[in-house]
């Protein structure tokens, strides 16, 4: 995880955190299923998603988002996942609460090996 100062410095915080789950099936979606309704029977739609559907990035984004305490829709785990990143910018004098954190813009970008196991999937 990282942020970027008012000039461009990127602040890199190291290790952010990790996601874990299934990449296939209704499992891979995360939170709500983002694609288009592939059958007006729900009980089809349902065995339709479970034989094709393939984690993406707004399954990615989601879980981040919950982490993070990003999205109010979302369970919110006793413990969000910013104190890498707030540490890295408290040793750059930048000082911030996770309530502030939650507010900024935010960008979910991948490396390329989670991006080569994504197409894999």
């Amino acid at each position: 995880m990282s942020a970027h100062d008012e000039t461009g410095h990127c602040i890199d915080a190291g290790t952010g955190f990790g996601l874990a789950g299934p990449s296939r099936g209704l499992g891979a979606v995360w939170h709500r299923y983002h694609g288009p309704v592939l059958s007006a029977d729900p009980e089809e739609h349902e065995r339709l998603l479970e034989e094709t559907y393939r984690v993406g990035l707004p399954d990615i984004e989601d879980g981040v988002n919950q982490m993070l305490g990003r999205d109010p829709t979302l369970h919110r785990p006793p413990r969000l996942a910013w104190d890498g990143l707030i540490e890295a910018l408290a040793a750059e004098q930048i000082h911030v609460s996770e309530e502030q954190l939650i507010e900024i813009p935010l960008v979910v970008e991948l490396d390329e090996e989670v991006l080569a196991a994504l197409a894999a999937s």
